[in-house]
């Protein structure tokens, strides 16, 4: 039956994405955090440079 097992891991692999896509589309609306307009993205990548070790 390997048909069987493999139908099993893709059916729930699509669970799973669907479940993480549902997940990243509510908990921002749950939070009350705005939709994102790139600003809170420059702040996020200022930040990682910031902690950057310096080569």
């Amino acid at each position: 039956m390997p048909t069987t097992s493999r139908s099993r891991i893709v059916l729930a692999t699509a669970a799973g994405l669907a479940s993480l896509t549902a997940t990243a589309y509510t908990l921002p609306q749950a939070t009350g955090a705005a939709v994102d307009d790139g600003k809170n993205l420059r702040k996020l990548k200022h930040y990682v440079e910031q902690d950057a070790p310096r080569p």
